[in-house]
């Protein structure tokens, strides 16, 4: 028994061309772009590999907004020192993403110099005064 099943051939076309452009559209939609130039392999730089490597095992590139971010930004080896210190003494009240961390740079450097100088022992000479 061969039934035909009724269909509009007119509508199938039109859901495919529907189908086939929003597939194109979403293509083209704009990705968040990472930037890697020529510049990055020839002069590294080290403080921005060091705060990657807070939140990274692996390199991989940074967002557009994370490279404006750092430009933004004077950082000196001292602040990087001291967020690493803190989190190596178990500072747990830290910024967890990149970004993050970039655009509060100058109050994560702050709380975490606060943390610092709170573990620091008292000198205790053993003497009793």
């Amino acid at each position: 028994m061969n039934q035909s099943i009724p269909y509009n051939i007119e509508l199938i076309r039109e859901i495919v061309r529907e189908e086939i452009a929003a597939y194109f559209a979403a293509e083209q939609e704009p990705q968040e772009q990472f930037l890697f130039t020529q510049d990055d392999i020839m002069n590294p730089d080290y403080k921005k590999d060091r705060i990657h490597m807070m939140f990274y095992k692996r390199p991989r590139p940074w967002t557009m907004k994370e490279i404006k971010a750092y430009k933004k930004l004077t950082i000196s080896d001292e602040d990087i020192t001291q967020i690493e210190l803190a989190r190596a003494a178990g500072w747990v009240y830290y910024r967890k993403d990149l970004i993050t961390l970039l655009n509060n740079w100058h109050e994560e450097v702050a709380r975490a110099t606060d943390y610092n100088n709170k573990q620091k022992p008292k000198h205790d000479s053993g003497l009793g005064f």
